[in-house]
């Protein structure tokens, strides 16, 4: 069997990305004893441990680049994919030869199928996604591995790793079905990855939230420090206000007095690497900061302001996967600098998202929208999306319905080469995934 028919294996299992879920469903007494079954592979090495609602895929692989930079070996575990299964699990990004990913995968098949009464029910596709990772980085003899939680924190499944640094990127209202209704229910969860007396890091936080990893700090010993400063509202007033060059090749900025740069065109993406930089600092003394500072400053991110040439026109295709209010917010004021005569936008939302907030920021910039399905791999509603988008946008910019994704996308470059300017693909990191494959023919 090939690579991609293991991970169909694992994806067989109970897979919470695809389907809605109860709460209740979430649990960590399964995966302690799962780890347990593989000798507890999540022990064997220092790890860094970020949660948060935005952004943390970002630091999550902009802290890989920079400590593989220092020469280290560095296991990176991030969600979801885009293209491949793989692009979960790599080494510092890149990944590992093929044939480890299958010999893995089978020792797990093998394993499980020899001791079927271990634990109570079937593992879930993120449990056995989060133990294979655990299993690799151990046993590809990694130096450190720096793990992106995927919904939540308290009961998500990588939640049993007790790491050398804790991480909060931006908190959002999000997953409210399963997280809570309020920003203090998200920030609770979300502050379920802190573990006694082991050092916090955040991202300048909203004031629900920031009471919350204050006191959470506090009651567990933590050194809780902002890097960026405490106050979200002040450090955008501050921050991200401020004046930041951006062309199509990448952007540039001073932050206290020190030039950043990025071959990412993306203001927020640029404080991602400062928050980043600055983390690196303190774990590692900033005597090294030469050794990783132009790894961060070369550091792209699949579906993160992800630029794309075709050679039909010189307007390009811009793949972001902006899947709340506030990224689709930083994503239009990137393109207001960029492209200030708009867009032409793709647009697909799962369901469980703020989709009226994300579609009336990025529809106020577009110049006509192509509403369509973000894939197979979640739930979708893309008829009720189109008719709420006909309703905000009564005539202007046009809005068109096409359930087939690719039929939508090559319609929306058609249109973009028409109008000569950029064709914007975002709602979901499941609809770029079918725009990459459609791309990389």
């Amino acid at each position: 069997m090939g690579v991609e028919e293991e991970f169909r294996w694992i994806e067989g299992f109970t897979n919470f990305e695809r389907r809605p879920v109860d709460s209740r469903e979430y649990r960590l007494d399964r995966m302690e004893k799962l780890l347990g079954l593989f000798e507890n592979p999540h022990r064997a090495l220092p790890m860094i441990h970020i949660a948060g609602s935005k952004g943390k895929g970002s630091v999550a692989t902009l802290l890989a680049r920079g400590i593989g930079a220092l020469g280290k070996k560095v296991g990176l575990y991030r969600s979801p994919h885009i293209v491949d299964y793989r692009e979960r699990i790599t080494l510092g990004g890149d990944f590992f030869p093929e044939a480890i990913y299958i010999e893995k995968i089978q020792y797990l098949r093998n394993t499980l199928a020899r001791t079927p009464k271990a634990f109570e029910g079937e593992p879930t596709t993120f449990e056995l996604l989060t133990l294979l990772a655990f299993l690799l980085f151990r046993d590809e003899n990694c130096d450190l591995a720096v793990i992106e939680v995927g919904l939540g924190g308290r009961l998500d499944a990588t939640n049993l790793v007790i790491p050398e640094a804790s991480i909060v990127t931006t908190l959002e209202l999000e997953h409210t079905d399963i997280l809570g209704p309020t920003m203090t229910h998200i920030a609770k969860e979300k502050a379920g990855i802190i573990k006694s007396g082991v050092p916090v890091f955040s991202f300048p936080q909203n004031p629900e939230a920031l009471i919350v990893l204050e006191t959470v700090s506090a009651e567990k010993g933590c050194r809780l420090t902002f890097p960026l400063g405490k106050n979200a509202e002040q450090f955008g007033v501050n921050h991200l206000s401020q004046e930041v060059s951006l062309t199509w090749e990448g952007s540039t900025t001073n932050f206290e007095g020190e030039t950043w740069e990025s071959v990412v065109p993306g203001k927020i993406h640029l404080f991602n690497t400062i928050f980043s930089a600055r983390i690196l600092d303190f774990l590692f003394g900033p005597s090294e900061k030469y050794r990783w500072f132009r790894a961060l400053a070369e550091c792209r991110i699949p579906g993160r302001m992800e630029v794309r040439f075709l050679p039909d026109t010189r307007a390009p295709i811009i793949l972001d996967g902006a899947h709340t209010e506030e990224s689709a917010r930083l994503l239009v004021e990137n393109l207001r600098s960029l492209t200030p005569g708009g867009f032409v936008l793709v647009l697909g939302i799962v369901e469980g998202k703020n989709s009226e907030g994300i579609l009336r920021t990025l529809g106020s910039r577009a110049r006509e929208i192509w509403i369509t399905t973000p894939g197979t791999f979640k739930v979708s509603n893309p008829p009720s999306l189109a008719a709420r988008a006909q309703e905000l946008f009564v005539g202007s910019p046009a809005v068109y319905l096409e359930l087939d994704t690719i039929q939508a996308i090559e319609k929306g470059l058609q249109s973009r080469k028409e109008k000569d300017c950029p064709l914007v693909i975002s709602g979901s990191f499941y609809l770029l995934g079918e725009a990459s494959r459609w791309l990389l023919k």
